[in-house]
């Protein structure tokens, strides 16, 4: 179990801080935009946030995917890191408790892969 638990955290460390580059970490958030962005089309605001953080979302679900070799594993963490980031933009908790649900998440696989295979 902690071995798969060490790979998966690894791949959260990854996907969470070295690849997020800054424009991620301020456009998944939809009270923000990302530096550069224009958000109106002919008078119109146009929503980045939703790409950005389904974006982030996916490349953890894509690592989820690629280190376990379970699509469902990669599903459920790209819906359930999306849920979990879009309430810490929304102020529902700060980063610890954020961590904290990610860190459930990759532990709960962890469980399922050496109970299950």
């Amino acid at each position: 179990m902690f071995e798969w638990l060490f790979k998966l955290l690894i791949g959260h460390a990854f996907a969470d801080f070295a690849f997020q580059h800054h424009n991620f970490a301020l456009g998944k958030n939809r009270h923000n935009d990302p530096p550069g962005y224009k958000p109106e089309i002919h008078g119109k605001k146009q929503a980045a946030w939703i790409y950005y953080l389904a974006a982030h979302a996916l490349i953890h679900g894509g690592l989820v995917y690629a280190i376990t070799g379970h699509i469902a594993l990669g599903f459920i963490e790209t819906c359930s890191h999306f849920l979990i980031d879009a309430g810490k933009c929304e102020r529902l908790y700060g980063i610890h408790v954020d961590q904290a649900l990610h860190f459930i998440f990759k532990a709960s696989y962890a469980l399922a892969l050496v109970t299950y295979g």
